[in-house]
């Protein structure tokens, strides 16, 4: 694509909406004129746009993809590929895979998650901007591809806030131009107090996820599963929280998911929570914690993680616990040698102006006398995001403004492509409370190889 149409897709940026019938844009850049769009579009998936089965459309002053339904029936109907009106996009990635194999050869990403939709990219990072991340997409959440037929782990989730940890484990998702490939991995409970965090998982990781007092909802759990996790509320052991560790009514909810732990016998277990439980306010609560994750049968053992060293744009810092039955000792993976920066993360976004569509928004709160002041470092991670942050959300590195909520959510790693419904504070919450899926993945990762070297 030429210099000159590379700069009129960077003057707007949409994330077209994903409705049954619709495949949605890969164009989250879009373009200012059809023109542009349309050969950006047939650039990215030439074959299915040559033969007429996708089409653009302008609506809103956007250039949106949609299959031509016609065209795409009847070339279904010739190759013997179901589809209905749910499976517009698996219909797609069928035809493209029967009509178009050569095309599959071609240095092109290609997956199949079954009723979602299909995802057509390139493994190099888009030079036009990381919202190009959508590529060709029917929804957000990741699904099994119906050709994998490698055994499926149950996932139970527990503070499961908006999906950050979960994402991580269902991987399938794409992020600063690395695809993080689909794990054998199915999240069959979660679990939230917040409405708000519920709707956000609901939209992006599935309708598995069920509001309110964990206490309340014990009845409601499967009897058995492979994996149960969660990262227990932190607040009360956190650096910027009140550190009254024991006597936090919220961090004692620990033992619930202790619990829950024992109900289901799983495999593995992996509980996540703040760094100051290592320091001298909540060491003696630390090492209570450690005691009673300490089940029978289960080997228990605990890393501190920085984010950044696992392809994480941010300088976080993690404990993790992880309990495995039997004697063979759980492997934490290896950090990566590279990392990315804040600038890495967020260029793309420099010229684009506000767009609550993208939840591109930023808090207009003035400097503060505290951490209201930190500026983000173009050539380093950024500093922790935090969960109530308004005031005190990084300034960007270059810009004289605060930081959106999008680019909040690509230094936690979730891909462009995970929707934010809720108002601004409570998806500031949402983002700064969770996992940051890319590190999620790797620990998840190498739970699978655990699981598959037990045998179990």
């Amino acid at each position: 694509m030429s210099g000159k149409s590379k700069a009129d897709l960077v003057q707007m940026h949409h994330f077209a909406a994903s409705t049954p019938d619709s495949v949605a844009v890969s164009i989250g850049t879009i373009a200012k004129s059809n023109a542009t769009a349309n050969e950006h579009a047939t650039s990215v998936f030439p074959e299915l746009s040559r033969s007429g089965i996708i089409k653009l459309s302008a609506e809103h002053s956007m250039h949106r993809l949609r299959p031509n339904a016609s065209k795409l029936s009847g070339r279904c109907s010739e190759l013997g590929i179901e589809r209905s009106p749910q499976r517009t996009g698996q219909a797609l990635a069928m035809l493209r895979k029967r009509a178009f194999p050569a095309a599959l050869s071609t240095p092109r990403h290609y997956r199949l998650p079954s009723s979602r939709g299909c995802v057509i990219d390139s493994p190099q990072r888009p030079a036009v901007s990381l919202l190009e991340d959508m590529a060709v997409t029917n929804g957000t959440s990741p699904s099994r591809p119906s050709h994998d037929l490698r055994p499926t782990r149950s996932v139970i989730s527990l503070f499961s806030g908006c999906g950050g940890m979960d994402l991580g484990f269902l991987g399938g998702f794409k992020f600063g131009g690395h695809h993080y490939e689909r794990l054998p991995f199915d999240v069959i409970w979660a679990n939230d107090i917040n409405s708000s965090a519920c709707a956000t998982y609901e939209q992006n990781i599935g309708s598995n996820i069920r509001r309110g007092d964990v206490a309340d909802l014990m009845g409601t759990l499967p009897r058995t599963a492979d994996v149960v996790i969660g990262g227990f509320p932190c607040q009360d052991v956190s650096i910027n929280g009140v550190k009254s560790a024991a006597q936090g009514a919220r961090t004692i909810l620990y033992q619930h998911m202790i619990e829950v732990i024992q109900t289901t016998n799983p495999a593995v277990f992996v509980a996540e929570n703040v760094k100051g439980l290592l320091m001298s306010h909540g060491k003696a609560f630390f090492d209570k914690m450690l005691q009673d994750f300490s089940l029978p049968g289960y080997r228990l053992d605990y890393r501190l993680y920085l984010a950044a060293d696992y392809g994480v744009p941010q300088m976080r810092e993690r404990i993790f616990f992880v309990g495995v039955r039997g004697d063979l000792q759980f492997e934490h993976p290896v950090p990566l040698q590279e990392r990315i920066t804040a600038r890495d993360a967020l260029a793309d976004l420099e010229e684009v102006q506000e767009n609550r569509e993208i939840a591109h928004i930023w808090s207009k709160a003035k400097l503060s006398p505290e951490q209201g002041n930190r500026r983000l470092v173009a050539d380093k991670p950024a500093t922790t995001i935090r969960a109530e942050h308004h005031g005190n959300i990084q300034w960007h590195y270059s810009l004289d403004r605060r930081i959106s909520l999008r680019e909040a959510a690509r230094l936690q790693s979730f891909p462009d492509t995970f929707r934010f419904p809720a108002g601004m504070r409570e998806t500031e919450r949402q983002i700064g409370n969770a996992v940051p899926p890319v590190l999620a993945w790797h620990i998840a990762n190498t739970v699978r190889g655990h699981l598959d070297a037990t045998g179990i």
